[in-house]
């Protein structure tokens, strides 16, 4: 019996040893880190190829497309002739606004250029006309005065494009940006007639009306028609 005794008491004090062995094992923690960035392209800005002239007779223009140059010509022109020339422009991004600016140069006392628009912004997978307009203004009476050097420069910078969507609220239309919530609207300046949140409802201002199934964290349809419903 001792000898029994002493070998169940052996074999349980190596299975308390192990069971204190596996106790002691510590948590290991694993970590996955890493970069990420964009290709660099120029923008996706050029001519479609398209044009109109006033008066062909005394005006010519060549542009090809999908190119960033084209080039016009006024000849045979007399006092107060003005030939207007107009070139379309595409912004080809995708989710990429462009600011274009443009800007003329080869004014003299007897030839003139100007821009029937100097300033605007192209949205993705949009077309603009851009127009020139040149216009002889004196007689030249030298030879050395009969002719101008004319140019219209264009550029187009990148910028962030924001979408906007329509929504009405008891009939009145309002403009929001794509993706917000009705909160963040309710705090942006597109709230223009002063809702607010209170418990998660969009409060109409005064305080008697909500927006009906229009809650805070809702994220704003474009075309959605809220109703209004007691508070």
């Amino acid at each position: 019996m001792r000898r029994n005794s002493f070998k169940l008491f052996v074999i349980f004090g190596l299975i308390l040893f192990l069971a204190v062995g596996y106790a002691v094992v510590n948590s290991v923690s694993l970590t996955v880190s890493g970069n990420a960035n964009s290709s660099t392209s120029t923008l996706k800005v050029a001519f479609t190829g398209d044009y109109e002239i006033s008066n062909p007779n005394k005006g010519s223009a060549s542009v090809t497309s999908n190119s960033t140059d084209a080039t016009f010509e006024a000849k045979n022109m007399s006092l107060n002739d003005t030939i207007t020339y107009t070139y379309t422009i595409r912004n080809s991004e995708v989710d990429v606004a462009a600011d274009v600016a443009l800007t003329t140069t080869g004014s003299n006392n007897y030839f003139s250029v100007y821009l029937q628009e100097n300033t605007f912004t192209l949205d993705p997978g949009t077309e603009k006309n851009v127009t020139v307009i040149v216009k002889m203004i004196k007689t030249p009476i030298s030879s050395s005065d009969s002719s101008a050097n004319l140019s219209v420069s264009i550029n187009a910078i990148p910028v962030e494009f924001v979408k906007m969507i329509n929504f009405s609220i008891d009939g009145k239309t309002y403009q929001a940006e794509e993706g917000m919530t009705l909160e963040e609207w309710v705090n942006s300046p597109y709230n223009t007639d002063g809702f607010f949140i209170r418990e998660n409802y969009v409060v109409v201002p005064g305080g008697e009306s909500v927006l009906e199934y229009g809650y805070s964290y809702h994220v704003i349809e474009d075309g959605k028609r809220y109703l209004l419903a007691p508070y």
